[in-house]
């Protein structure tokens, strides 16, 4: 996207042409800087990087009646894994990682390995949510310790289509800023 612009040759006149760019967010502003800097690593160039520092902003948080239609209208297997992620909480990534033992299906508790380092921690599935737990690791013949869910990219492209299709045929394009 900078080579349709700009010299790539010529740092500074890259540098110059990104700082102009005032509808560009920082974020992508960063990122157009790290994107560059490789090239500049790759051509033997030199040049002082700029930094730009990502604004704040609270996410935006679905409601538990919103989360619980994008529930109702997936599939038996991303409804569960839906439950289980509202049920507790846990970070996609730490989903992905669970294995039957961090699992305990008598007294429904997940101990999962947590992702940034975070302290260790037993959570609480309802009900409704163990029983599909349960269906699905009966269905599945996990080994002790094979990963039973999806990678992220996979649950999250997922969501994002259920919740884009239920946002249409509700006519509430609002779904469509949960993440």
């Amino acid at each position: 996207m900078l080579a349709q612009h700009i010299d790539l040759d010529k740092p500074e006149r890259v540098k110059v042409f990104i700082v102009n760019q005032e509808h560009w967010s920082n974020a992508y502003k960063e990122s157009c800087v790290n994107a560059y800097s490789h090239f500049v690593r790759e051509h033997h160039l030199s040049w002082q990087k700029p930094v730009y520092k990502r604004s704040q902003r609270l996410p935006n948080v679905p409601t538990t009646e919103q989360i619980n239609r994008i529930i109702a209208h997936a599939g038996r297997k991303y409804s569960m894994i839906f439950s289980v992620l509202r049920d507790t909480g846990l970070r996609p990534i730490e989903l992905h990682r669970l294995t039957l033992k961090n699992i305990d299906l008598e007294k429904g508790l997940i101990c999962p390995e947590t992702a940034k380092g975070g302290s260790a921690r037993a959570l609480k599935l309802q009900s409704s949510t163990l029983a599909m737990l349960k269906e699905y690791v009966a269905e599945n013949d996990f080994k002790l310790n094979e990963r039973m869910f999806p990678s992220t990219d996979v649950t999250s492209h997922v969501f994002m289509r259920i919740r884009n299709r239920l946002a249409k045929r509700l006519h509430e394009q609002e779904l469509k800023k949960y993440i």
